[in-house]
């Protein structure tokens, strides 16, 4: 059985994904989508020449969505980091976009959410995002409870990865 995912949006955060999976040989197949060809394409073309050097391969496919209908996972890396570049500085400029985005793909989406109790998760549109992926992976066992008791999300599959740092064993508070 091959491996295969997908990348939906190629800028920084699709672009480093699809490197990680490239490099450290996770997929066998990878599906590369993106509205601007030129930069897919040459994303996709550097990681060829890349695999030259790794002890393994992975197929790519440049913006074929028929090429997703079989993938295992799909990863929505989607957004207009433009939206950002506003006269209000309204870090919520790109929510509207993302939304209408996600929705095309969310039936084989995994959300990781790095989800905190703010006040921006009352907002109407995340009770529609958070119902919507094929499965969680969550950072702590506090997150997932949260996202729970907030949108009631038990019955969507979910793992707990963990995110964190190993504190040196000779610290110096006032250092900082």
């Amino acid at each position: 059985m091959t491996r295969k995912v997908g990348v939906i949006g190629m800028g920084n955060v699709g672009s480093t994904v699809a490197h990680y999976i490239v490099a450290m040989g996770f997929a066998d197949d990878l599906v590369l989508i993106d509205k601007n060809e030129a930069k897919v394409k040459a994303d996709a073309l550097d990681f060829e020449d890349a695999m030259a050097n790794l002890p393994f391969h992975t197929n790519i496919t440049v913006n074929d969505y028929s090429a997703l209908k079989d993938a295992d996972v799909i990863v929505s890396a989607l957004g207009n980091i433009k939206l950002q570049d506003n006269p209000n500085a309204d870090r919520f400029a790109e929510l509207p976009f993302t939304r209408q985005a996600v929705k095309e793909v969310a039936q084989k989406s995994i959300l990781i959410p790095t989800a905190h109790d703010e006040p921006f998760l009352k907002m109407k549109h995340y009770k529609e995002l958070f119902q919507a992926p094929r499965g969680y992976f969550f950072n702590t066992i506090e997150e997932r409870d949260m996202i729970y008791r907030k949108f009631h999300t038990e019955h969507i599959p979910n793992e707990i990865g963990g995110v964190g740092i190993e504190v040196p064993a000779n610290t110096n508070p006032e250092g900082f």
